[in-house]
């Protein structure tokens, strides 16, 4: 059995270095992505077509807000509402390098986060796969099956925002709260910073899995003045994931911290202001001796920001995790629709922004590439806001949920007894003293909670728990194991 080394005096004279950080040496185009064979014209179009398929949606909330959305012109759209127009390229490039399996968490302005992961989940879909999304489709060829799931995507996400049954949860959470478990989309959250302690968990059953899996993690750049956030950044880099004395298997948590960084939070400015710092990405470097490896990259450049994120992801899966990747972009509108951003932002700003719209710069590139014809790109845009059209109009007729339903999936109220058979053969293990009872049989809650503990650990056959039974348990007052098993129907 390996321990850690004592803790003894030293005051050496010295310094403390901190690594360099890389900003914006992504130096190509889609020309020269497709020369080079890292693009295909197939992929350079889906790209485009998630980014619309956001813009789209966005639009249409901004429009219905104002009353001008034509599909649905007499639909009183309430809420909340907070736009990530002209960030399409950061939720688009990340999600794009992701695999089907991998998951991510996203924030109170995700539609566009969870509108690319669903995008790209369906992609990688089987056929069978896509039929069971729409099992009421009548495609006859693998296009039009895609082509209706990708109708029935953007559905379920505005009947969410509409409060209605047939939204991703019920009509329970709305725009801030969607969640698709079942394209590894483990939830959008309200709480500024919320989502990054639920992708960094993630991260922590991913390692211990060892399923081979990624989180990317979204969140803004006000995020990384919160406590939460840091609090996952110090979780994540814990030295006992990687030192030897310590687990037998050392491997990083695989979890990718994407921070969208939009330069502004509600009615100020990040840099200069509100911040000590110019970009976001130095966070990392006071959490490892040899600092999070951390990267700031173009977040108005789609390929930028996939290139970033392969690398990431493919460090995270060979054990390096986690890391870092601060997206440099541009919302075009205010914290929210009652934010009043002329107040503290000009136009001219927000017009030199707009010279980098990724929904203008990256269809230019396909059209010089010769990847799209400038016909087929109008004929994208057509076909994409059409979808949506539909998509809002069928949200919109879709049932509200029932009255008498108003707390259903508030609480569980189900127990279960049964062990799994996968979970229920144990090797060897060595006795563990029962806590003691008083003449009642009651215990203090501390005892309770060790106990129980303890006993799911013991049906748990996994490997590192039966590691920590034997080995770990003698040396130390306790372990705590958390299980979160969460399965909406």
């Amino acid at each position: 059995m390996q321990y850690l080394s004592d803790s003894r005096p030293e005051f050496t004279t010295g310094t403390i270095t901190l690594p360099a950080i890389p900003k914006f040496q992504f130096a190509s185009d889609a020309a020269k992505e497709l020369r080079d064979g890292r693009l295909t014209k197939a992929a350079a179009a889906q790209m485009l077509e998630s980014m619309m398929t956001i813009r789209a949606f966005e639009e249409m909330i901004y429009e219905l807000r104002s009353g001008g959305y034509k599909a649905l012109a007499t639909y009183e759209y309430r809420g909340p509402t907070h736009l990530s127009i002209g960030m399409e390229a950061s939720a688009t490039g990340a999600c794009a390098a992701l695999q089907a399996s991998d998951y991510i968490t996203s924030t109170h302005r995700g539609h566009g986060d969870g509108i690319a992961k669903g995008y790209f989940a369906l992609i990688a879909m089987s056929d069978e796969q896509l039929r069971a999304r729409v099992p009421d489709s009548k495609a006859a060829s693998r296009a039009a099956l895609l082509e209706d799931a990708l109708e029935m995507h953007v559905l379920r996400t505005i009947a969410e925002l509409f409060g209605k049954e047939a939204g991703y949860c019920r009509g329970r959470g709305g725009g801030m709260h969607i969640a698709d478990f079942s394209v590894g989309h483990l939830g959008a959250n309200a709480i500024v910073g919320g989502g990054v302690p639920i992708g960094t968990g993630a991260g922590f059953a991913a390692r211990y899995l060892q399923n081979g899996n990624v989180v990317c993690s979204f969140a803004g750049d006000g995020a990384y003045a919160n406590g939460a956030p840091l609090e996952s950044l110090n979780m994540a880099c814990m030295e006992q994931f990687t030192n030897p004395a310590l687990t037998r298997t050392p491997f990083g948590v695989p979890v990718i911290f994407c921070i969208q960084n939009n330069l502004y939070g509600m009615t100020h400015r990040t840099v200069g202001e509100v911040m000590g710092v110019d970009f976001l990405a130095r966070r990392g470097a006071g959490f490892k001796n040899d600092g999070m490896q951390a990267e700031v990259v173009n977040g108005m450049d789609v390929l930028a920001v996939r290139e970033a994120l392969q690398r990431a992801a493919r460090e995270c899966r060979e054990g390096r995790g986690p890391i870092m990747r601060e997206l440099i972009n541009y919302r075009y509108y205010g914290h929210s629709l009652s934010d009043p951003r002329n107040e503290y932002r000009t136009k001219d700003e927000e017009t030199a922004w707009k010279t980098v719209d990724p929904l203008s710069t990256f269809p230019a590139q396909l059209i010089a590439a010769k990847i799209m014809s400038s016909d087929e790109v109008a004929a994208l845009h057509e076909k994409v806001w059409q979808r949506n059209a539909r998509a809002a109009v069928r949200a919109a007729a879709a049932p509200d949920p029932e009255v008498k339903d108003v707390i259903k999936y508030v609480f569980n109220g189900t127990s279960e007894e049964h062990v799994p058979a996968a979970c229920a053969n144990v090797a060897t293990l060595l006795p563990v003293e029962k806590p003691k009872r008083d003449k009642q049989g009651l215990l203090n809650y501390r005892d309770a909670l060790k106990e129980a503990l303890i006993e799911e650990m013991v049906r748990d056959k996994l490997r590192q728990c039966n590691y920590v039974l034997q080995q770990e348990i003698p040396r130390i007052s306790a372990v705590v194991r958390f299980h979160l098993w969460y399965d909406f129907p």
